[in-house]
Formats: C-alpha cells, sequence, structure tokens
C-alpha cells in the first residue's frame, strides 16, 4: 500500500520529536517547511534527566521517514547501511548548506516497513542517524543515496554520541577554571647536568609523599604512586607526550584538590575476582577536565584521567574501593594518553 509522503512526513517529524524530548531528555525547535533551509529542526542538546542543563550544543537535523520501495534501499553490496534514496539533485543542492553551519548536521531516518498505518498505536518504528558532514554518507556508486549506518540505531546511548558529535568546545564556558602561577609550576634548573625527566620524577614522589594532597571533593583519597608513573612513561607512548604530561603535573595536582565535577570515560569493565567468594572486580576510568590558564603561555582544557577498581559481591555491596592518579593531558590532542 503507497502512503502519502506527507503522512510519511509527519511520522518522521512525530517520532523524531518523541525520541529527542521524552527518551533522551534535549530540546527540539522545528523548522516550518518553507523556511527550512535545507534542515527540518535542531536539536538543542541537555545534560541530566531531573535537573535538566543545556550544554551550548546544537544539532541541525534533516528527517526523512519512508518504506522500501520509497526513500529506504537495501543493497548486498553494502550490508551495513541503508540507503536512504533523495537523489543526486538533492544533495547537491543541500550539502553545501549541510557542510557551512558551524554546528554539527545530521540525517535521521525513521524506518517505517513496520509500521501498522491502520494501527497507529501500533508504532514499530527505528530510527537511525548520520552526521552529513562525513564524506563516507555519500554513496560514491549511486549518487542518490545518502548511506546510514545501522549501527546508529536512536537508542539511550544516542545522547552520549550526539555529545561527541558536538565536542567539548561547547561545554567550556561550564567547566571550572584554574590558573597556574610560575610558583605552581614543574620546577626545571637549566643547564648541562639537568635532567627533566629526573626534576619530573622528584616532582612526582614529593607529590605521592603528601598524603594530604591527595583526597577529591566527591572521590574521597586519590593514590598517588608509581601506576601513575608507569602509564604516563610507558612504553610505546611518543616522547613529546610524555613530556606534555610531566609538564602538566602541577596541574593535575591541583585539579584534583579542586576541581569537584567528574565523568566517567566508556563502560565499566567486570572482572572475575574470587570465584568461589562470588566477588567482581568493577574497574572504570574517571575524567576531571578545567580550563587551565597559565602565565607563560596560552590556557588549555586539561584532562586528568583517574583509574578506580570496585569489590563487589553477588548482592551489589561494595566491598572495597581504590582509586588512582592515572595519567594528564591537554584535551585537544585526542583521547586518552
Amino acid at each position: 500500500m503507497r502512503i502519502d509522503n506527507r503522512i510519511l512526513d509527519n511520522l518522521g517529524v512525530q517520532t523524531v520529536t518523541g525520541f529527542i524530548e521524552n527518551r533522551i531528555f534535549c530540546g527540539w525547535q522545528d523548522y516550518f517547511a518553507k523556511n527550512d533551509n535545507a534542515f527540518d529542526g535542531m536539536i538543542i542538546m541537555r545534560k541530566g534527566r531531573s535537573n535538566v542543563i543545556e550544554t551550548g550544543g546544537v544539532i541541525f537535523v534533516q528527517i526523512k521517514c519512508g518504506k522500501t520501495g520509497g526513500y529506504k534501499v537495501l543493497r548486498n553490496i553494502d550490508p551495513d547501511h541503508i540507503g536512504v534514496k533523495v537523489g543526486s539533485d538533492y544533495i547537491e543542492s543541500h550539502r553545501e548548506r549541510w557542510n557551512k553551519v558551524e554546528s554539527p548536521s545530521i540525517l535521521i531516518f525513521i524506518d517505517a516497513d513496520n509500521y501498522n498505518f491502520d494501527n497507529p498505536d501500533n508504532k514499530a518504528l527505528d530510527g537511525y542517524w548520520v552526521d552529513l558532514k562525513d564524506n563516507a554518507a555519500y554513496c560514491q556508486s549511486n549518487r542518490n543515496l545518502i548511506r546510514v549506518p545501522k549501527k546508529n540505531k536512536l537508542n539511550l546511548h544516542t545522547k552520549s554520541e550526539f555529545h561527541k558529535l558536538c565536542g567539548d568546545k561547547v561545554n567550556e564556558y561550564k567547566l571550572d577554571k584554574l590558573f597556574i602561577k610560575n610558583d605552581d609550576c614543574l620546577p626545571i634548573a637549566l643547564g648541562k647536568n639537568t635532567y627533566l625527566k629526573r626534576e619530573a620524577w622528584n616532582y612526582y614522589k614529593n607529590w605521592a609523599l603528601n598524603t594530604n594532597e591527595h583526597f577529591h571533593p566527591k572521590l574521597g583519597r586519590i593514590l598517588v604512586n608509581r601506576m601513575g608513573w608507569k602509564h604516563i612513561t610507558r612504553k610505546g607512548r611518543a616522547n613529546n607526550r610524555i613530556v606534555a604530561s610531566w609538564l602538566l603535573l602541577p596541574v593535575a595536582r591541583k585539579m584534583i584538590r579542586l576541581i569537584k565535577d567528574y565523568q566517567r570515560l566508556g563502560e565499566r569493565i567486570e572482572i572475575a575476582y574470587h570465584k568461589g567468594d562470588g566477588l567482581i572486580l568493577v574497574r572504570d576510568y574517571l575524567s576531571l577536565k578545567a580550563l587551565v590558564s597559565f602565565t607563560y603561555r596560552d590556557s588549555s582544557l586539561v584532562q586528568v584521567i583517574l583509574k578506580r577498581d570496585k569489590i563487589i559481591d553477588i548482592k551489589g555491596n561494595v566491598i572495597s574501593e581504590k582509586i588512582w592518579f592515572y595519567s594528564v593531558f591537554e584535551k585537544r590532542r585526542g583521547e586518552m594518553q
């Protein structure tokens, strides 16, 4: 049965609006069709569920809703993607605008193959998204198609993916700010018999011995020992990154004491501990971030990584917990280093 495109268009917008507002608790702003200028709406990114905070991030959205034989195209040569057939002229006339906006621009495709139009309560609709600024989204063998990865299915994890798409820049104004004076810096004496590694190691040992500086406002005691030093100086890590982390040790020392908020990085890892006792070792990594200003160089977004191990029983009770300082680096360079 052929469905009127206007019905599919409305169904797509309603589905996306419901997902954005009621599933991932972000804001949605519709654009009227006559003013859409290549977009159907805008996602206003927010964090939290009960105490919602806007991050400053926005994502521009193009919505398509369709069935096989309409917008939806499945190809044996590309089984990991859904082809959305919008036409080469459409892509050519809109792509400049998709690329031009400073914020991310995405296509959300709502798959209506399993939707029962005779029973509107049966909303068996799946949605998928793709970054329209990614060249991989455009099919080279069939220029009528936009390739939407099947792995990018709309679910509760989509919110974190959208935050990553927006990047850290949008959240910088909400980060704590630190000022590092000359007296706070890594003490380095210049001379032919001076070695930066030795100076950094002496500073690190001094920090490790000053246990009164190892307490985080929310997490409690942070262990500063050889684990962090070994990770920073591990084999295979680029020398320039090791040196950069050494120079940031005073920043990490200050951040652990002063930066209250933290985030968990990735998913936690569960490792069998004492099988007979039913105990499990749960390991995850935590992040502290701050905008750091220096007297001798430009300001920077700095991230401290903490490693956390918990021993829990089969009922989920925490038997013990340890947290270590693990690394420090400038966030602009990428992921955990």
